[in-house]
């Protein structure tokens, strides 16, 4: 997953809507355009923003101590961005997985056999 997908997922597990991309002249970073439940537009990157990956720890049951050794072993560092690079992965692979559930379950009747 490259960061934009990963941003876009961490958004729609908060449960922001019409998400979209935004580029800045002379800005490097990707951010999400997002609407969050009170229509309140936002720039959305937790990846580079400690208080929105705080956020994705706090709504979802992300282990911060695994998440954390995972920056140590997979990154060989623990600096700020790599933490919140690891929560956002987390976050993003957590909806990858209620996505595919989600598809499965719409592909197969109630014995778990697959619809044509």
């Amino acid at each position: 997953m490259n960061d934009l997908e990963i941003t876009r997922l961490c958004a729609e597990a908060m449960g922001y809507t019409d998400i979209s991309e935004i580029e800045f002249p002379n800005d490097p970073q990707r951010y999400v355009s997002a609407m969050d439940q009170k229509f309140r537009g936002l720039l959305w990157n937790p990846l580079h923003d400690d208080a929105q990956a705080m956020a994705l720890v706090k709504k979802f049951p992300i282990d911060c101590l695994n998440a954390m050794w995972r920056c140590i072993t997979d990154y060989k560092m623990l600096a700020p961005l790599e933490f919140n690079r690891a929560i956002c992965e987390v976050c993003a692979k957590m909806m990858l997985s209620k996505k595919a559930k989600a598809h499965d379950a719409k592909n197969t009747d109630s014995k778990g056999t697959a619809l044509p």
